[in-house]
């Protein structure tokens, strides 16, 4: 296996982190140019120093969910290494936000065959010894680290001079000990305890000797003062933090420091490279079994077309829904994750092999390889999120009948589904973006609470997610259906359509029109069409088809449909609408 092409927007993060370490070298003599005036070249902003950690490089890379920030981090340990370290062997001290997380990192990175090492080895120029904590303790003696370069993996929590099981970190370790023999003074001075005077074997002082990269994963979960405390005892030359949502509140009376961005990532560029799905098509229903009918539907119709794209081009997907159950509650009835697989079985006729319960108390998940062939999962219930690290880009559609337009639920869940597969679009319009079906009476509201979480929550700027949420809606007042009509010159037999199909359309024989009550598929529309006679008739379907699945409709013009159905409050740059089904005469709920 070859390393990874680097994307576009992920060779640029990288251009710009060299750039930034080439300016911390544009020192006089020995000296180091002060970090404040190297990042105020590059980013035009002030440096936000670490009190703990004064004038050591610690800038942030932000890169939306779903763009690959495990890629740019192997990337960029070799280029801070030769760049700013002027190292040919390095020490990285890896450190990521859960055990969950660093079981995979580690896992991925100590694969020779995966792009994570192999993207270690190529920018570092050597094979790199990928170790745990806990093998460091044993295997970082001073052969190893001055022979090939080291990365150590641990979270967080492991370092944290607070927690007392994590004290072996700054204890005496007879099996490091010649990493301290023949130490000039200098060294050993830097190093001493302050209270004591002496010089502890310990691997924290091991880390601080050789002035370790290191690489924040998920930094946002480690800006405190007791974080930045613990960090310091290791000495790092730099400190790279990968985030899609960087901490933006600098306020250090309080212990809130907020994060050196370096370089933004959008999610625009993010689409543009194919490495997620966008649009995120939305849509609603006030009961919760149509809200699962319609998840269903749009999975079995991604599955078919997943099929049909599959023969082609030798490339395989299953898509995969998302189903988000209510908590239970001992007050009122909601809509569990086992009345939610019931109604699946009972009364959509799913196979019970094809459905997986995973919430915090189940995971029938396990170690289930999703993306496997002989797999048969087709239908994912949990709750509030998904196993932390659950990464499966087959995931296309959520349906949600819980609370979706919370914080949790948007970066848990909705970020789910943005991952395309294999990091490359298949070309197929249905296959290339992603699907939430949401109970709600108002989706408008819901869409704009969604896109203002995903800026918040997964990375998105304000431009970005704008073009996130295609909105299709039925509009319903108390009395009025809306509808779109299809003009024929002869009575069509709609008997032949599938039932789904005939659920949808209706035709009206006193004006000439087939009423159209739902978003028709692309299979709905051509079945509609295959059904009628006339050659005209037929062209008029196409028609339909054609114009009610453009993206189109503007924010003004939106504002305009807006104003007629009383969502008036609604704030209107946020959401792009797909469609809007309305009657060819305007009607409102006053009749007027």
């Amino acid at each position: 296996m070859q390393t990874h092409e680097l994307k576009e927007y992920q060779r640029e993060s990288l251009e710009k982190l060299a750039e930034f370490c080439d300016e911390v070298h544009r020192g006089i003599g020995r000296e180091r140019r002060p970090v404040h005036d190297a990042f105020h070249a590059i980013t035009g902003r002030n440096f936000l120093d670490v009190p703990q950690m004064p004038n050591v490089p610690y800038v942030c890379l932000r890169v939306p969910t779903g763009g690959g920030k495990t890629l740019i981090a192997a990337h960029a340990v070799g280029t801070i290494a030769k760049r700013l370290g002027r190292q040919d062997i390095a020490l990285c001290l890896w450190v990521t936000p859960s055990t969950t997380i660093r079981d995979q990192t580690l896992n991925a990175l100590k694969n020779r065959e995966h792009p994570y090492h192999l993207a270690l080895k190529e920018r570092l120029g050597a094979r790199p010894e990928v170790l745990t904590l806990e093998e460091a303790y044993y295997a970082a003696n001073r052969h190893t680290l001055i022979s090939r370069p080291v990365v150590i993996v641990t979270t967080i929590q492991s370092y944290r001079i607070d927690e007392p099981d994590n004290r072996r970190i700054y204890d005496d370790d007879g099996y490091l000990m010649d990493n301290f023999r023949d130490l000039p003074e200098s060294l050993r001075h830097e190093i001493k305890e302050p209270d004591t005077g002496q010089v502890k074997m310990s691997l924290a002082n091991v880390m601080k000797l050789r002035g370790p990269i290191v690489i924040m994963d998920e930094a946002h979960n480690a800006r405190t003062r007791i974080s930045f405390d613990s960090l310091a005892r290791m000495g790092p030359l730099a400190v790279l933090e990968l985030t899609a949502t960087p901490i933006q509140e600098h306020d250090p009376a309080n212990e809130v420091y907020a994060s050196n961005v370096l370089h933004a990532v959008s999610a625009l560029q993010l689409k543009r490279e194919g490495m997620i799905k966008l649009p995120v098509d939305l849509e609603s229903r006030e009961n919760w079994l149509d809200v699962l009918s319609l998840t269903v539907e749009k999975r079995k119709m991604l599955a078919k077309r997943a099929a049909e794209w599959g023969k082609t081009s030798g490339r395989y997907v299953r898509p995969i829904a998302l189903l988000q159950a209510q908590p239970r509650s001992r007050t009122r009835e909601t809509h569990t994750v086992d009345k939610v697989k019931e109604a699946l079985i009972e009364q959509l006729k799913l196979p019970a092999v094809s459905i997986r319960v995973a919430t915090g108390d189940k995971d029938d998940l396990g170690a289930e390889d999703l993306s496997n062939p002989g797999c048969l999962v087709e239908y994912v219930i949990t709750v509030d999120k998904l196993r932390e690290g659950w990464d499966c880009p087959f995931a296309y559609v959520l349906g949600s009948v819980g609370n979706v337009a919370t914080e949790t639920a948007v970066e848990q869940l909705v970020g789910r589904i943005l991952r395309m597969p294999q990091a490359t679009p298949t070309g197929v319009p249905e296959l290339d973006r992603a699907y939430a079906v949401v109970q709600s009476e108002d989706v408008a509201r819901t869409a704009h609470n969604l896109a203002d979480s995903m800026v918040h929550r997964c990375g998105f700027d304000e431009e970005s997610v704008a073009d996130v949420f295609r909105v299709r809606q039925r509009l319903e007042t108390a009395r009025v259906l809306f509808f779109s009509e299809i003009p024929v010159t002869a009575k069509p037999d709609l008997s032949a359509l599938a039932p789904t199909v005939q659920a949808k359309v209706r035709f009206e024989p006193e004006s000439s029109v087939i009423q159209v009550h739902q978003p028709l598929s692309r299979d709905d529309a051509q079945a509609l069409r295959d059904a009628l006679p006339s050659p005209a008739d037929r062209a008029a379907v196409e028609s339909y088809w054609q114009q009610e699945r453009e993206v189109g409709t503007t924010p003004k013009l939106l504002d305009q449909y807006a104003s007629r159905f009383a969502y008036r409050n609604w704030p209107s740059a946020t959401v792009s609408v797909c469609s809007v089904l309305i009657p060819s005469s305007w009607t409102n709920s006053s009749g007027t």
